[in-house]
C-alpha cells in the first residue's frame, strides 16, 4: 500500500478531496500526542491501494505553529511516497510559495489545481500544460465539492517522479548548499541544508551538531555577499513562484460573483456585526431545537435498561451500582451527544463555508481595544468547542504576551462541556426561553472573557499587527462535515464520557461510604453550604455536584443524577414494554426533529416540547429559578477542567496555572452572588 500525503494551504480543500476520493469514508482522530485533527483514508485504484493522509494547512514549512511542525515533522521522520500538492487555482502565486518548499524534499510530487471554477468566475485562466512545462511534475485541474477530476488524480499519483527543485539561490549559495547537502543521508537533503543556511533547526532534524556548525560558518562566509541569509533565499523562493505564476495565469473579466455583494454586508463595519449575530443566534437555535427530542430519547432509553435489569432479578448494592452509576453515567454521555453533534455540526460549516474568518475580520477592530491581533479571535472561537485544544492553538501567535493574554481569557469562553449543564438547568427553569437563556449566559462569559483581556491590556503594552486571508464563499462537502462532527462527537463519548462515567462511579462510592454516620461526599458538600447560601444554593447535592466538575464539567450532571436519584427506585419493566416505550419515545423524537426548523425561525403556533426528566422535577423542588441562575452562572465561569489547568500550565508555567484558578474562582464566585441577588430585587 502507498502512502499518499495532500499538503498545502489552507483553505485549499484537502479535506474535500480525500472525502470524495474515499467515497467519505473517513477515519478522524488526532496526530498523537497532539490536539490537531488527523483525517486518512485508504482508496482503491485499479489493483493498488492508496493510504491518503491529510496533512495540517500550511503556508511555509517552517512557520513556528503546531500546524507545521506537524506537517515538516512527517515529511521528514515518515517520509510518504507521493506528496499531492493542493493549490487553490485562484491564489495560484501565493500557494506556488510552499511547492517550491516542497520540491525540494526529495520526494515524489504531483500537483492539483483545485476550485478551478471559482477561479474562472474570476476571470483566471491558469494552464496546467504550462505548468507541468515550468515545474516538471504532473498538474491534474480538480473542483474537489463537484467530485471533478477525482480519477485523473489518482491517475496521476502513478507518474509522480522526484521533482528537479526550480529555485537558484545564486553560485556562491548553491555551493554552501550541496556541500552541506552531500553530508545527509536522507530524501530531503537539499531541504535540510537550506533550511541549515537559514539558521532554522529544529530538534527532529536528522544532522548532527558538527553539520549545523558548518552551516554556520557558510552563513557567516555568505554574510557579506547576501545578508541575511533567511531573507535572501525567502526572497529567491517568492520571485520564482512570482515568475511562475506570471507566465502560466491569465486574467480575464470577473463575472460579478455574489460573493462580493455578501462580504458588502457582511464585513460592513455596521451591519456586519449584527448579521453576524444574528446567525449566531440561528446557529444556536438550530443546535438546541433539533437535539431537544433525541436527548429526550436516550434518556428514555437509560430508563428502559434501568428497568430491564430489574425485571433481569439484579438487586442490592449491585443493582444500586449499575443503574444509579454505571447507567446513569452512560446515560448522560449518550444524552447530550445529540447537542454536541449539532453543535459542532454548525462549527464545522462556520468554518468550511468561510464565514468564520469574515467574523474574524468583523471582529477585528473589537480585537483591537484590548490589545490583540484579529487572529487570536480563532483560538477564542475554538475555546466554544473545547477549551484545551483553544489553549494549545494559541501557538499561532507569534507573541508570548499575546498567547498569554488569550489563554487567560479562553477558560471564560463556555466550552461544549459546560453545554449540557446550561441546557438542562435552562430547559428546567425557564422553558419558555431555554435559548435566549443559554445565549445569553455564552455572551456573559464572551463579556467577562474580554474584560480580562482588557485588565490585561494594561499590564501588557505591546501590540501585534493583524493578516487576514478571506476564502471564497463555499457550501462544504456534507460528507466531510458530518464526518468531521461524528467523529468528535465520538472523540467526546469515548474521552470525555469515560471521565464522566467514572467520576459519576467515584461520586456512587463516595455517596456510599460513611464516616461518623454520614457519607464522606455529604460531609465534604455540606462543609461548603453556608458560602453558597449566599447565592441561593441550599442543598449539599447541589454544591458537591461542583466537586467532580472541577475534574470534568460533564460529570456534574452526572453527579446530580446520582445525588437526586439514588434514592429513586426503578421500576421493573418488560422486555416487550421496554421495547415500546423505546419505540413511542424515538417517533416523538422524529416529529420534534420535523416541528424543529419552524421553531429555528420562530413561526407561531409552534413550540418546543417540554423537557420531562426526572432530574429536571427534583431541582425545580430545591432551588428557585434566582438560584438556578445564580448556579449556572457560577459553572460558566469556575474554573472549566483540569486538563485546562494542565495545558496553561504546560505552556506558561505552573505559576500563570494557579493565578488562573485563583481569578477564575473568584469571578465565577463574585457574579454568581451579585447575579442571585439583582434576580431577587426584581423577581422578589
Amino acid at each position: 500500500m502507498r502512502r499518499v500525503v495532500f499538503v498545502g494551504n489552507p483553505n485549499t480543500g484537502k479535506s474535500t478531496l480525500i472525502s470524495a476520493l474515499s467515497g467519505r469514508r473517513m477515519e478522524v482522530a488526532n496526530w498523537p500526542g497532539t490536539t490537531v485533527e488527523r483525517i486518512s483514508a485508504e482508496v482503491e485504484a485499479g489493483s493498488e491501494t492508496f493510504r491518503l493522509v491529510d496533512l495540517p494547512g500550511v503556508y511555509d514549512l517552517l512557520d513556528e505553529s503546531p500546524d507545521a511542525e506537524i506537517t515538516l515533522r512527517e515529511l521528514v521522520e515518515n517520509p510518504p511516497d507521493v506528496i499531492v500538492n493542493v493549490l487553490d487555482a485562484a491564489h495560484l502565486e501565493r500557494d506556488l510559495h510552499l511547492t517550491l518548499e516542497l520540491m525540494e524534499m526529495g520526494i515524489p510530487m504531483i500537483l492539483i489545481l483545485n476550485m478551478v471554477d471559482e477561479a474562472r468566475r474570476r476571470g483566471i485562466e491558469v494552464l496546467p500544460s504550462k505548468i507541468e512545462e515550468e515545474l516538471g511534475i504532473p498538474v491534474v485541474e480538480t473542483v474537489a465539492v463537484k467530485g471533478e477530476g477525482l480519477d485523473e488524480l489518482l491517475s496521476a499519483i502513478d507518474r509522480a517522479a522526484i521533482p528537479v527543485p526550480p529555485v537558484h539561490y545564486g553560485k556562491d549559495v548553491e555551493v554552501a548548499i550541496e556541500e552541506i547537502a552531500s553530508k545527509i543521508s536522507h530524501p530531503a537533503r537539499r531541504w535540510l541544508a537550506v533550511a541549515l543556511l537559514m539558521g532554522e533547526e529544529r530538534d527532529f532534524f536528522p544532522v548532527g551538531a558538527s553539520l549545523k556548525e558548518v552551516a554556520d560558518v557558510w552563513r557567516e562566509r555568505l554574510r557579506s555577499e547576501v545578508g541575511d541569509s533567511f531573507l535572501y533565499m525567502e526572497g529567491r523562493r517568492i520571485s520564482t513562484a512570482r515568475g511562475v505564476a506570471s507566465r502560466v495565469v491569465f486574467r480575464g473579466k470577473s463575472r460579478g460573483m455574489i460573493q462580493e455583494k455578501l462580504d458588502a454586508l457582511l464585513m460592513n463595519p455596521v451591519a456586519g456585526p449584527v448579521a453576524m449575530l444574528l446567525f449566531l443566534i440561528l446557529a444556536f437555535r438550530f443546535a438546541f431545537f433539533l437535539s431537544s427530542p433525541w436527548v429526550e430519547f436516550m434518556g428514555t432509553l437509560s430508563r428502559v435498561l434501568g428497568g430491564w435489569l430489574l425485571t433481569a432479578g439484579v438487586d442490592g448494592m449491585f443493582a444500586s451500582f449499575l443503574i444509579e452509576g454505571v447507567i446513569s453515567g452512560a446515560g448522560t454521555v449518550l444524552s447530550f451527544a445529540p447537542v454536541l453533534f449539532l453543535f459542532y455540526l454548525v462549527l464545522g460549516f462556520m468554518e468550511l463555508s468561510g464565514i468564520m474568518a469574515r467574523m474574524a475580520f468583523v471582529l477585528d477592530t473589537l480585537m483591537s481595544f484590548i490589545g490583540l491581533p484579529g487572529k487570536s479571535f480563532a483560538p477564542l472561537m475554538m475555546a466554544f468547542g473545547c477549551n484545551v485544544p483553544a489553549i494549545y492553538a494559541t501557538r499561532t501567535l507569534e507573541n508570548f504576551r499575546d498567547r498569554l493574554k488569550v489563554a487567560l481569557m479562553i477558560p471564560f469562553m463556555s466550552c461544549s462541556a459546560r453545554l449540557p449543564v446550561l441546557v438542562l438547568f435552562a430547559a428546567v427553569f425557564f422553558p419558555r426561553n431555554p435559548v435566549p437563556v443559554v445565549l445569553s449566559l455564552y455572551l456573559l462569559g464572551a463579556m467577562v472573557a474580554f474584560i480580562t483581556g482588557s485588565l490585561l491590556k494594561k499590564l501588557f503594552r505591546d501590540e501585534s499587527p493583524s493578516i487576514f486571508e478571506i476564502p471564497p464563499y463555499r457550501m462544504p462537502d456534507p460528507g466531510l462535515l458530518l464526518g468531521i462532527s461524528w467523529s468528535r462527537t465520538l472523540e467526546f463519548i469515548r474521552g470525555a464520557g469515560t471521565i464522566i462515567v467514572a467520576g459519576v462511579v467515584l461520586v456512587w462510592f463516595t455517596m456510599h461510604m460513611h464516616l461518623y454516620g454520614e457519607s464522606i461526599y455529604r460531609l465534604v458538600s455540606g462543609g461548603m453550604l453556608p458560602l453558597f447560601r449566599l447565592m441561593g444554593v441550599d442543598d449539599w447535592r447541589l454544591v458537591g455536584a461542583l466537586i467532580p466538575g472541577f475534574v470534568s464539567k460533564e460529570v456534574i450532571i452526572g453527579a446530580l443524577a446520582v445525588g437526586f436519584q439514588g434514592a429513586e427506585h426503578l421500576s421493573p419493566i418488560g422486555f416487550v414494554e421496554g421495547l415500546s416505550m423505546i419505540r413511542d419515545a424515538f417517533l416523538d423524537a422524529v416529529k420534534g426533529s420535523v416541528e424543529a426548523p419552524a421553531l429555528i425561525f420562530g413561526i407561531p403556533g409552534f413550540r418546543i416540547p417540554p423537557v420531562e426528566l426526572t432530574l429536571g422535577a427534583h431541582l425545580s423542588k430545591v432551588l428557585t429559578p434566582a438560584g438556578a441562575l445564580a448556579y449556572m452562572v457560577f459553572v460558566l465561569l469556575y474554573t472549566p477542567c483540569l486538563a485546562t489547568v494542565a495545558a496553561i500550565k504546560q505552556e506558561f508555567g505552573g505559576r500563570w496555572a494557579l493565578l488562573s484558578i485563583v481569578y477564575q474562582m473568584t469571578v465565577a464566585f463574585i457574579l454568581a452572588v451579585l447575579f442571585y441577588k439583582i434576580a431577587v430585587l426584581i423577581h422578589g
